[in-house]
């Protein structure tokens, strides 16, 4: 649906967008983890703050990498039940 100023609402996201939001997702979980004091470490300890997932995108298995999209995928949802959209900007001419 187009609004007046040219704008298009989403109650889903795009593939790229959720790639790249689920990556953003892992990094800021990853600086908010390092700042608890976690650390690398081949199994996951709680109490050690110890954790195998404190790794770039690239290293995840795809199940974990799909935890951050499916989390990614729930924001439309989630705004919706808030009476809140998506709304994309107009594309600028390439």
């Amino acid at each position: 649906m187009l609004s007046q100023d040219g704008r298009s609402e989403t109650t889903e996201l795009e593939p790229e967008e959720i790639e790249m939001l689920a990556r953003a997702e892992h990094d800021r979980w990853i600086e908010d983890r390092l700042r608890q004091g976690w650390r690398f470490g081949l199994r996951r300890d709680v109490a050690a703050k110890l954790s195998p997932y404190l790794v770039a995108w690239e290293e995840l298995a795809e199940g974990v990498r799909d935890l951050d999209r499916d989390s990614v995928r729930a924001i439309p949802h989630l705004l919706a039940e808030s009476g809140l959209k998506i709304v994309r900007r107009p594309r600028e001419p390439e």
